[in-house]
C-alpha cells in the first residue's frame, strides 16, 4: 500500500523529535561547557569521541549496515541479530584488551598525558557501543518512531546530566570522558532489556547461509570503514600532528555549531533508510524518491545558510575563548548538509548490494582529504581543516550520487548542483570578514538566501501548504 505524504511526515515528525530534543539539550549544554573548561580540554575530549566513533566503522564489519538491509526480508529476527552483532561484540572486547594493554603510549597520544582513566573509559564504551548500536537499530528497523526518540532524549539527558556534574567538579577533559561512559553503559543495559525477547538466543545455531549472506554485503564495506576512519578523523588528526589542543578545541566548537545539521542527518537518515528499503520492496515509483531528494536538498541547503548568516550570533552564547570558531562554521556545515543529500541519491548502491562502490567513493575521498589536510592545516590550522572538509564532502557526494545512477536509477542532478553552488558562494564569502561581522557580506549571504528560495520554491511551496493544513 503506497504512503501518503501526511503519513511519510507524520512518521519522520515522530523519529525527529528525539534528535531534536536532544540538539536543544546540547546547544544548552555546550556553551556552558566552554565556560567550565579551557578549549584544550575540548580538544582532548574530542580526540576521545574521534577514536571512539570511527572505530565502530572497522569493528561494526558492515555488518550493522548487512542488518538493516535484511531486517524487512528476514523470517528469524533472533537468528539475524545474533549473526550480525555477535562477531563485532568480540571484536570490540579483543580491542578493548589491547587498549588496556597499552594503555600509556595511547594515553600519550591521544591526550597529550598519562590518563588511565581516559583509557579505561575508551575500553569500556568500545563493546558498550556495539550493543547500543545494534540494539537502536532494532528499534530503528522495527519503526518505533517514538520509543526511538525518546530513548535518544533520555540518552543525551543522562549525559548531560553526568557531564555537567563532573566537569564542574573536575574542571578537565576526564569531566566529559566519565560522563559519555556512564551514559553509554545506562543507555546499553536499558535498551537490552527492552529487546530481551530477541537476545533470548537458546536453541540458535549457527547459520552459515545467513552468515555468509551477511558477511557479503558487509565485508567490502570494511576497507572503505577504514579508510573511513582517516577520511572522518583526517582533520583532527591533521590539527593534532601540525597544530596544537586549542586549534582541535575550536575546531571541536565548530562543530557543534554545525551540529544542527549532525542531528538533522541522524534524524531524516534514521527515518529515511528503513522507509527507502520499504518502499524499494514494495515497488515504489522512482518518482517518489526522487521528490524526496529534492525536498531534503532544499530544506538542508535553506538551513546551510541561515546558519551561515547567523554565525556571529549563535557564536556569543560561547566564552570569548571560542569566538575564532565561526569562521569555521561555514565550511563544517557541508559535511551534514551532503552526506543527509546523498542518502537519497546513492541508494542504488546499498539496493543492488554493490557495496564494494563505496570502497572507490571512500579511497577517492581520503586522498582528496589528505592532501588537502597536508596543504592547509600547517597555514590556516583549524580553518584550514575545515574547508578541506568541505572539499573532500563535495566529492564524498557526487562520487555517491554518479555511481549509484550507473547501478540503479539515475536522478536529476541539477536541483542538486545549483543549491550547493549557492550554499559554497555563501560559506566563501565568509572569508571575506577578515575583522569579524561585515555588512556586506552579510546582505550578499541575504540575497544568496533569496536566491535559493526562489530556485526551490516549487519544491518548498507545496510542503508549506501541506504543512498548514496540517496545523490549520
Amino acid at each position: 500500500m503506497s504512503e501518503n505524504p501526511r503519513d511519510f511526515l507524520k512518521r519522520l515528525f515522530a523519529f525527529s523529535m528525539g534528535p531534536l530534543v536532544s540538539a536543544l539539550i546540547s546547544f544548552i549544554t555546550v556553551p556552558l561547557a566552554t565556560w567550565l573548561i579551557a578549549p584544550e580540554e575540548f580538544g582532548k575530549a574530542s580526540m576521545f569521541s574521534l577514536v571512539l566513533s570511527l572505530f565502530g566503522l572497522a569493528a561494526y564489519l558492515g555488518l550493522d549496515q548487512a542488518f538493516v538491509r535484511e531486517f524487512n526480508t528476514a523470517k528469524d529476527k533472533r537468528s539475524l541479530l545474533l549473526h550480525a552483532c555477535l562477531p563485532p561484540l568480540i571484536l570490540s572486547c579483543l580491542a578493548s584488551v589491547g587498549i588496556l594493554v597499552f594503555s600509556e603510549p595511547l594515553s600519550l597520544l591521544l591526550y597529550g598525558q598519562s590518563s588511565f582513566i581516559g583509557i579505561a573509559s575508551l575500553a569500556l564504551c568500545l563493546p558498550l557501543t556495539i550493543l547500543e548500536r545494534f540494539n537502536k537499530q532494532v528499534v530503528r528497523m522495527q519503526e518505533r518512531a517514538k520509543l526511538y526518540s525518546g530513548l535518544s532524549i533520555a540518552r543525551q539527558s543522562i549525559s548531560t546530566l553526568f557531564m555537567v556534574g563532573f566537569l564542574y567538579w573536575m574542571r578537565s577533559f576526564l569531566g566529559i570522558l566519565i560522563a559519555t561512559t556512564l551514559a553509554s553503559l545506562i543507555i546499553s543495559l536499558a535498551l537490552t532489556w527492552m529487546n530481551r525477547g530477541l537476545w533470548n538466543h537458546s536453541g540458535l545455531g549457527l547459520d552459515k547461509e545467513l552468515l555468509q549472506r551477511l558477511l557479503a554485503f558487509g565485508l567490502p564495506l570494511v576497507p572503505a570503514n577504514i579508510i573511513g576512519w582517516f577520511f572522518a578523523g583526517m582533520d583532527r588528526l591533521a590539527l593534532r600532528t601540525w597544530s596544537d589542543f586549542t586549534q582541535i578545541g575550536l575546531y571541536a566548537t565548530g562543530f557543534k555549531i554545525a551540529g544542527v545539521f549532525l542531528i538533522a542527518q541522524s534524524a531524516f537518515c534514521t527515518f529515511w533508510i528503513p522507509t527507502a528499503y520499504r518502499w524499494y520492496e514494495n515497488k515504489e515509483a522512482p518518482e517518489k524518491f526522487e521528490r524526496v531528494s529534492n525536498t531534503v536538498s532544499a530544506l538542508m541547503c535553506l538551513g546551510g545558510i541561515l546558519i551561515i548568516l547567523s554565525r556571529h550570533i549563535v557564536i556569543l552564547i560561547f566564552n570569548s575563548r571560542y569566538s575564532a570558531a565561526s569562521v569555521l562554521v561555514p565550511f563544517l556545515i557541508f559535511y551534514p548538509i551532503l552526506y543527509t543529500i546523498s542518502e537519497t541519491t546513492a541508494l542504488g548502491i546499498a539496493f543492488s548490494r554493490k557495496t564494494a562502490l563505496t570502497l572507490i567513493i571512500t579511497v577517492t575521498c581520503a586522498i582528496i582529504n589528505g592532501i588537502g589536510n597536508a596543504i592547509l592545516v600547517p597555514l590556516y590550522g583549524a580553518l584550514g581543516a575545515s574547508v578541506s572538509t568541505a572539499i573532500a564532502y563535495l566529492a564524498f557526494f557526487w562520487l555517491r550520487t554518479v555511481l549509484s545512477s550507473l547501478v540503479w536509477i539515475k536522478m536529476e542532478a541539477r536541483r542538486h548542483a545549483v543549491n550547493i553552488a549557492i550554499l559554497a558562494i555563501g560559506a566563501f564569502l565568509s572569508l571575506l570578514e577578515a575583522d569579524g561581522f561585515n555588512f556586506f557580506v552579510f546582505l550578499a549571504e541575504t540575497g544568496l538566501c533569496g536566491v535559493l528560495l526562489f530556485y526551490n520554491r516549487k519544491v518548498l511551496f507545496p510542503l508549506l501548504h501541506l504543512f498548514c493544513q496540517k496545523h490549520g
